[in-house]
């Protein structure tokens, strides 16, 4: 079984071709992805950062010490070249089932079921 990316919109944008920082080397933007099975319908909800360093450095190490995790940095912003690293990552990933290819992708997009367990 593969995944698939199936949309890629800004949180605060209707989308990408609508983003256009005001500085291409000091952006950042929270993108939702909608990524399922590839030869079927539906999907599941991950999130990701994508920003430049000097943006991160700015916005989100207030305190001086955060993970990177989710996050993908990039020197000058590029929306193609963003969505074919995505793309490329989704597409990379496959597993016997759904449950095994979303926790592979949960290591680079935060997955909307990350550390669910089903109560009893």
């Amino acid at each position: 079984m593969r995944a698939t990316l199936k949309s890629l919109v800004p949180n605060d944008y209707p989308s990408l071709e609508q983003f256009i920082p005001d500085d291409e080397q000091h952006f950042g933007l929270w993108l939702t992805l909608d990524i399922g099975p590839a030869d079927g319908d539906g999907a599941e909800i991950f999130q990701l950062l994508y920003c430049s360093p000097t943006w991160f450095h700015e916005h989100e190490l207030r305190d001086g010490v955060r993970s990177g995790e989710h996050t993908i940095f990039a020197k000058v912003y590029d929306r193609r070249a963003l969505v074919a690293f995505v793309e490329r990552r989704v597409q990379a990933c496959e597993g016997i089932d759904w449950h095994e290819i979303a926790l592979k992708l949960s290591r680079l997009f935060h997955w909307e079921f990350d550390g669910y367990s089903p109560s009893t």
